[in-house]
C-alpha cells in the first residue's frame, strides 16, 4: 500500500489535462464456452474530451504469444507507435515526448527486451504501483462491455464474439468514458485519504 500511497501523492497536483496526455492499456478476457479472447486496449483522450478527438484501438492478443519478443513484434511495434503518432494527429499532445506510457508490472510490460525497447523509441512510462486496478480508468469499462457483449449480442461462435466485442467498445458511451478519466484527480485524492489502501473504484 506504500508504493499506492506514494504514486498517489506524486500525482495529486495532475489536472485533468495531465491525465489525459497518459497512454492506458488493460486487458481483459471475453469468453465464448473453453476459448479466451483477449483484447489488449490503447487509450488516450485529449483535454477537449470530444468524440473526434478521442484515440483508442482494441488488439486481438494472439493464443501463446505470451513473450516479450511476441509482444513487441504484435503490440509495441504495430500497435503503440502508430496509436502515439494518431494520438498527436488528434490533439492529444503535440508530440510523442509529451505523452506517457500506462503499463501494469505484468512480467511481459518488465523484461528487459520491453525495457529496452522502449528505451530505443524514447518511449516515456509511468511508474505504475502494484495492485492498482481501481487506478487504472479503463478497468471500470470491462464489467459495462461483458454485460453488453453477453446480453444483447449473446454471441455463439468466435467470430460473433469478435465481432460483438468490437462494436461494443466502438458505441461506448462518450459521457462514461469522459466521468472516468474526470474521476482520476478524486482517485489520487481517495488513495491519499484511505493511506494507500484500496478505493471504491
Amino acid at each position: 500500500m506504500q508504493r499506492r500511497l506514494d504514486f498517489a501523492r506524486a500525482h495529486l497536483h495532475w489536472t485533468v489535462a495531465d491525465w489525459s496526455r497518459v497512454i492506458w492499456t488493460d486487458k481483459s478476457s471475453f469468453e465464448l464456452g473453453k476459448p479466451v479472447t483477449q483484447r489488449r486496449i490503447w487509450w488516450s483522450t485529449n483535454q477537449k474530451y470530444d468524440l473526434e478527438s478521442m484515440a483508442s484501438e482494441l488488439i486481438l492478443m494472439p493464443p501463446g504469444q505470451r513473450q516479450a519478443v511476441d509482444f513487441i513484434e504484435n503490440f509495441y511495434e504495430p500497435g503503440l507507435l502508430p496509436f502515439m503518432d494518431e494520438s498527436v494527429k488528434v490533439g492529444v499532445a503535440e508530440d510523442r515526448k509529451e505523452l506517457t506510457l500506462m503499463e501494469d508490472s505484468a512480467l511481459i510490460h518488465t523484461a528487459i527486451a520491453s525495457q529496452q525497447w522502449r528505451e530505443e523509441n524514447r518511449i516515456r512510462k509511468l511508474v505504475w504501483p502494484a495492485y492498482s486496478p481501481d487506478l487504472n480508468p479503463i478497468r471500470n469499462l470491462w464489467f459495462k462491455m461483458k454485460y453488453v457483449v453477453t446480453n444483447l449480442f449473446n454471441p455463439k461462435r468466435m467470430d460473433e464474439l469478435t465481432f460483438a466485442v468490437n462494436a461494443v467498445w466502438e458505441t461506448l458511451p462518450f459521457d462514461h468514458v469522459e466521468a472516468l478519466l474526470l474521476s482520476l484527480p478524486a482517485r489520487m485524492q481517495m488513495v491519499v485519504d484511505q493511506n494507500g489502501a484500496p478505493t471504491r473504484w
